[in-house]
């Protein structure tokens, strides 16, 4: 695991999330340098993800799937809600850029991304569900690394399984789809 503190400061884990939800409030360049360093997206990306995006013949893949993952990914971190502003902050962000490996001069359009998200929609979830897996075993190499009298010791296995924050979003989720639903199941019985 990786330290935000200095060469004669330990933190804790908690601590250390902390330290990295600042960071990426507080100095986002820092943030994306950190992902560099630490995350290497190719290789947490499952296989039958990969298959899938490649062998569509939807589009002929302009951008590769690292690309627009890391764009889903840094929407979700950096909370941008609609993906025409993002789109607008890629287009003055040589870093972001470099970051989403986007082929030099080229951004994808909103269309592309939306159509990624609903195309790939069950293959993102299985994403978020591979990436649980792994993070709850980060949680536990962290818990066995614990002294036996430490107070954190064991708290791995109640603060990591709820991975709900890990869901992607998608139309179910919104409360507006549900209502309509909802709505129209009820006129439906009423019309019947």
């Amino acid at each position: 695991m990786f330290s935000l503190a200095g060469d004669n400061e330990q933190l804790s884990l908690m601590e250390q999330v902390s330290e990295v939800n600042e960071l990426m409030r507080r100095k986002p360049h820092e943030f994306l340098e950190l992902l560099n360093t630490h995350i290497d997206l190719s290789t947490l990306l499952p296989k039958q993800f990969r298959d899938s995006y490649y062998s569509s013949n939807t589009n002929n893949r302009t951008y590769s799937l690292d690309s627009m993952m890391a764009i889903l990914l840094l929407m979700h971190f950096f909370k941008f809600a609609k993906v025409s502003d993002f789109v607008i902050t890629l287009i003055f962000s040589p870093e972001l850029r470099e970051f989403c490996q986007l082929p030099p001069g080229d951004i994808p359009d909103e269309s592309v991304i939306s159509k990624f998200k609903i195309t790939f929609e069950k293959e993102i979830g299985m994403f978020f569900n591979s990436l649980a897996l792994k993070v709850m075993d980060i949680f536990d190499e962290h818990d066995a690394s614990l002294p036996e009298n430490s107070p954190e010791k064991g708290l791995s296995g109640t603060c990591i399984y709820d991975t709900t924050g890990l869901k992607p979003k998608v139309k179910e989720n919104n409360p507006k789809f549900v209502a309509s639903v909802v709505k129209t199941v009820r006129h439906q019985e009423i019309s019947e």
